[in-house]
């Protein structure tokens, strides 16, 4: 099956008369409506609005126009007030649980881990930049306090690991 490309192109070289024949009926159309609804006539049929993020006044050819600028438009439209709001929570790649809080310290992108926050919440300070949040059960959308718990730096964090993991302890091998 041909492509409609391909179709098009056979037909201007088959019928090139048919074509510039075309041409010209379209290019002459075209002057009418230009003529016809051009710059003069959107000029003269604009509308005074506000804007409804920065009310400052402007002209506009839409009437269904909203902001003064895609600027306006884009800051109006961000966080709560947009479509796809989903009440400030986001899965992080790694499977923890995202929070917007956009005015805390250690946010990045306007977004903090849940279980910072939990621990936060519990001991009522901000947590240090070396202290680390630990989730007992290893699920890490599990943020009940029950299940965190708190260690001074990463190093104790590691000894943790280490002295529950299975890896490190020797077993004797069964001869039968």
């Amino acid at each position: 099956m041909k492509s409609k490309l391909l179709r098009a192109k056979e037909y201007r070289e088959r019928h090139p008369e048919r074509v510039k024949l075309a041409q010209k009926f379209w290019r002459s159309k075209n002057k009418e409506r230009i003529k016809e609804y051009g710059r003069a006539y959107r000029e003269t049929h604009k509308v005074r609005k506000e804007c409804q993020f920065c009310h400052q006044s402007y002209l506009t050819n839409h009437r269904e126009s909203l902001y003064c600028s895609r600027i306006c438009s884009g800051k109006n439209h961000q966080a709560e007030k947009h479509v796809c709001w989903k009440g400030g929570k986001q899965k992080h790649s790694q499977g923890y649980i995202l929070v917007r809080a956009p005015e805390h310290p250690r946010a990045s992108r306007k977004y903090i881990f849940e279980h910072i926050l939990v621990m936060e919440h519990h001991l009522g300070r901000l947590l240090y930049k070396h202290e680390v949040v630990h989730h007992i059960n290893h699920i890490r959308t599990d943020n009940r306090l029950k299940n965190l718990r708190l260690f001074r730096d990463q190093n104790e964090h590691c000894k943790y690991h280490y002295a529950h993991s299975n890896r490190h302890k020797r077993t004797e091998k069964v001869i039968f």
